[in-house]
């Protein structure tokens, strides 16, 4: 490889603007997001660099059996643990494993069994 080549690369790599902050998430709408830690719900109500912003967001500390969970809702789950959240919510898009839109009602009570 030539040196210029080798410059260019190097230069892309350093380069922040490179990093895409493009994301299949829409503001307006509702999410259930695992993460490396824990899962949240909540509904997107921004996106502002590699964050996205929730308001009406829980913290689901265990979502019982995971196929009931998605089809009933998690806090009609029987096993879930919900933890809501009193204030807005920042979660940066690095921390995220896989998300699905979450057609049910948000959980806004407590909830631990």
């Amino acid at each position: 490889m030539n040196e210029k080549v080798i410059k260019l690369i190097l230069k892309l790599i350093k380069n922040k603007e490179n990093v895409s902050t493009d994301s299949p998430f829409e503001v307006g709408k509702q999410y259930f997001i695992r993460t490396v830690t824990y899962h949240l719900t909540g509904k997107l109500t921004a996106i502002k660099g590699r964050f996205l912003i929730f308001d009406d967001a829980a913290w689901i500390g265990d979502s019982g059996r995971f196929s009931n969970a998605m089809k009933i809702g998690i806090d009609k789950n029987v096993n879930a643990e919900v933890e809501p959240w009193e204030h807005t919510v920042f979660l940066n898009i690095d921390t995220i494993i896989d998300a699905i839109e979450y057609p049910y009602s948000l959980p806004k009570k407590q909830k631990y069994t």
